[in-house]
């Protein structure tokens, strides 16, 4: 099976339990899905293919305000991006998982081959997994008092705003990614200018862009 057609499955399998892809492509993910918590919080999950395995996958949850994926600034709470197999107990694992990852004290948990019943797994774990990691206490508080939180969702409101200046457009949803990238650079230099290069400006950009394709707070 070709990753495209696991892709596919994943994302119907998921968008049963409310999952919906995410604009733009994703560094380290080949799937990235996303849904909206009652906390306000935007749950991520990133599918994720083996480096040293073929046809291997498995997916991590990332709580945040907007819609990055992995992104682990100092003080982010490292409890809030966690891989499904975290939350799965030895039972669902000898049910979902192939047996090398159903044996004892094994935490990590991978898929293989890519196929339709290794989807329907997925998603039967993911169900699961998902209500624990946000159950986790604390969990929602903490990534909102992080500073690097604040400082990111303060950079992606500037960001924004020299956009709509620039361009003056009647909905913020109408700006294209190029515009952002430029905004994004203007937004460093005057909140974060030893972080204003491209590599920070194109990853505020996109995410920037993300939560204004999907009606976020911006």
């Amino acid at each position: 099976m070709t990753k495209k057609k696991l892709s596919d499955l994943l994302e119907v399998g998921a968008d049963k339990q409310g999952y919906r892809p995410v604009a733009g492509k994703t560094y380290g993910a080949f799937l990235h899905l996303y849904k909206r918590t009652t906390s306000g919080l935007v749950l991520n999950l990133g599918i994720q293919s083996s480096k040293y395995f073929d046809q291997s996958f498995t997916g991590a949850f990332y709580l945040s305000p907007t819609f990055t994926w992995g992104y682990m600034p100092p003080g982010f709470p490292h409890v809030a991006y966690a891989r499904i197999g975290s939350f799965l107990d030895s039972g669902e694992r000898c049910q979902w998982l192939p047996p090398e990852f159903a044996k004892p004290d094994i935490v990590d948990a991978w898929w293989t081959p890519y196929s339709e019943d290794n989807a329907l797994r997925f998603c039967q774990a993911l169900a699961v997994a998902e209500d624990r990691f946000l159950q986790q206490p604390g969990l929602a508080e903490a990534v909102l008092n992080a500073a690097a939180i604040k400082n990111h969702m303060a950079l992606l409101r500037e960001t924004v705003e020299f956009a709509r200046t620039q361009l003056r457009v009647e909905s913020a949803k109408d700006i294209p990614l190029s515009t952002l990238e430029e905004s994004a650079i203007l937004a460093l230099q005057k909140l974060d200018p030893q972080r204003a290069n491209k590599n920070v400006s194109s990853f505020l950009a996109l995410d920037a862009f993300r939560s204004l394709q999907h009606g976020e707070w911006l």
